[in-house]
């Protein structure tokens, strides 16, 4: 959580936490924030969204391509979400400012089922 929230009381330690949540991590920048979401994930899953999604998609997506990681990137959402920023992909591969092998390193799933297709048996 942003640490900016803490004096608010919007987020407290204390406060119960959902079944799925073990621990609220506190960070003092979105860098810090980033890299303990990375470290702490199997999966990257990447929702409709903005800038700020957008920012983590990314980096994300950056790191892949270095081969800093080969964890999965999914991207959910129906109704063409995520046609733009696909056809992005593709037109930096076009214009050989990426390798074609950007493309393999992002999953596209329409909905829910695709997902749950996606994941390992519980």
């Amino acid at each position: 959580m942003p640490s900016w929230l803490r004096p608010s009381g919007a987020c407290s330690q204390s406060a119960a936490l959902p079944l799925s949540m073990e621990a609220v991590h506190w960070a003092d920048s979105l860098h810090t924030r980033k890299a303990v979401m990375f470290d702490q994930c199997n999966a990257v899953l990447a929702l409709p969204g903005g800038l700020g999604t957008l920012d983590e998609l990314v980096e994300i997506l950056s790191w892949r391509n270095l081969r800093l990681h080969a964890k999965p990137v999914w991207l959910l959402g129906d109704r063409g979400f995520w046609d733009p920023f696909l056809a992005l992909l593709r037109h930096t591969v076009e214009t050989g400012f990426s390798s074609a092998e950007i493309l393999s390193h992002v999953t596209y799933l329409p909905d829910t089922d695709a997902l749950a297709a996606h994941l390992p048996p519980p």
